[in-house]
């Protein structure tokens, strides 16, 4: 069950839109996962490199 952010009711998990308000919920891009998956690694690179320079 996921809860509406608009009416806070619950609907079923899955569904593209609310059937108590009609809000549609976002969809999540797999593009924009990879996008911040390669974001934080190039994040963390210089960091790693900073501890291995100290130590």
């Amino acid at each position: 069950m996921t809860e509406c952010p608009a009416c806070a009711l619950e609907s079923e998990e899955g569904q593209d839109t609310c059937p108590y308000c009609g809000y549609e919920f976002p969809v999540v891009k797999k593009s924009m996962t990879w996008m911040v998956l390669v974001f934080s690694l190039l994040m963390i690179w210089p960091l790693l490199e900073v501890i291995d320079f100290l130590f």
